[in-house]
């Protein structure tokens, strides 16, 4: 009597590609690092400067590491940790804000990015996201045949769900050349310096056409 024994098999391709577009710099960086525990792979779109993708770069993944439960075997520990280390970077960024150059009207940076990243943990795979950088399983069907199963689904301004969540949180989704964005509520001066007080004239102006991002 003979017993059959399953495979499980991974294969790794080391390639990756970005294209600058008609940006003046290029904004989108990526990160994989193998250690004995795990596979961390990661993509940032940045915008509005390369500031925010090349900060979590360097450090999105060492805050996941560090955070309570992420080498836990219960996955929603594990889950927790990672949201906890997207969160972590988040708020690392805005102290760095004053040392990252004002936009060209005089305000403070507005440097932000995507992020998706898949951690591969033994026969585990791990998502996280923010932002519009897809993610997709290459999956063999009954015909041989590669197939793309989506793991993600994009954080848009013009989905439903995401567009009042803004809304109930005081912002706005405004349209520009018939896009859905974010709008940034700022002062119309240009250069205004410190925060905003009563008395300052403010602006509601169409900006991210993302509805969640780093930065």
């Amino acid at each position: 009597m003979s017993q059959k024994t399953k495979r499980f098999e991974i294969r790794f391709w080391g390639n990756g590609q970005a294209h600058q577009g008609g940006r003046n710099e290029m904004e989108d960086v990526m990160r994989v690092i193998f250690d004995a525990e795990q596979a961390f792979f990661a993509v940032f779109d940045g915008h509005g400067g390369k500031e925010a993708a090349v900060f979590a770069k360097d450090f999105l993944c060492a805050n996941i590491k560090k955070q309570k439960g992420f080498y836990s075997d219960d996955a929603t520990l594990v889950m927790n940790a990672i949201k906890d280390g997207f969160l972590a970077t988040h708020l690392d960024m805005w102290k760095q804000l004053d040392s990252w150059p004002r936009t060209k009207e005089g305000f403070p940076s507005t440097s932000g990015t995507t992020a998706t990243v898949v951690i591969l943990r033994g026969r585990k795979l791990y998502i996280a996201h923010v932002g519009d950088s897809g993610a997709a399983l290459g999956r063999l069907n009954k015909e041989e045949k590669l197939e793309a199963v989506t793991l993600t689904t994009d954080h848009k301004p013009d989905v439903p769900s995401e567009k009042s969540r803004i809304e109930s949180l005081g912002g706005k989704v405004l349209l520009r050349k018939r896009v859905q964005r974010v709008a940034w509520e700022r002062p119309v001066h240009q250069g205004h310096e410190g925060p905003s007080r009563r008395g300052t004239e403010m602006e509601w102006v169409p900006f991210l056409a993302i509805s969640r991002a780093l930065g």
